[in-house]
């Protein structure tokens, strides 16, 4: 059935697509905690992965709030922390498949080799904090360890220098002043809600 709805996906418009998409992430994120439903959870995450892999063409076009990049990739991301681990798995596909596309579509030559979690780090923490916000032990931890693995991979930490000249300074680029804007403005939000739970 999801392959169907997939392959249905590729052919319907964009707008379609994409609120069937944030129905679905709503959804997914409604049903943790007191509304706990891991068949709801699981019917989510199967639909996302069928316009994922099917209809990949979809995640070329977010509109104009960019869904796929905004709300779509970051409730993946979150989902791949999952305990289930079918549906971890899942999510990890919606993870790879759709986020190839996007990354791919948003013509942002000046980040070529920018891991996507570092162009969605805005979105990625925004998630997270929604998640820190909940009611839901479950999503709390789940969105503790996706922060988690954001430090890990180091992506609160400033950008390194770009090129040491003769004199001692450092010459940056443009693109890595927005890189440590962008890392600074996520970390400072990340560190926020952290000290907010605690």
């Amino acid at each position: 059935m999801a392959h169907a709805l997939g392959s249905l996906c590729a052919l319907a418009p964009g707008k379609s697509v994409r609120s069937l998409a944030l129905r679905a992430c709503k959804r997914f994120t409604d049903c943790f905690g007191s509304n706990d439903d891991p068949a709801v959870r699981r019917a989510a995450a199967a639909a996302l992965r069928a316009m994922a892999v099917r209809a990949s063409n979809q995640f070329a076009d977010g509109g104009p709030g960019d869904i796929w990049c905004r709300k779509v990739l970051p409730v993946a991301y979150l989902g791949q922390k999952d305990q289930d681990e079918a549906m971890s798995k899942t999510w990890k596909e919606v993870w790879d498949d759709g986020g190839a596309s996007a990354n791919l579509s948003d013509g942002s030559d000046d980040e070529f080799g920018v891991l996507l979690e570092e162009k969605l780090l805005p979105y990625l923490v925004k998630s997270c904090v929604d998640g820190l916000n909940d009611v839901s032990w479950s999503r709390r931890k789940i969105s503790c360890g996706a922060l988690s693995d954001l430090a890990d991979l180091e992506l609160f930490a400033p950008v390194k220098a770009g090129v040491i000249l003769k004199d001692g300074t450092a010459s940056v680029s443009d693109a890595d002043l927005i890189r440590t804007r962008r890392r600074a403005q996520s970390s400072n939000i990340a560190l926020g809600a952290t000290v907010k739970l605690i």
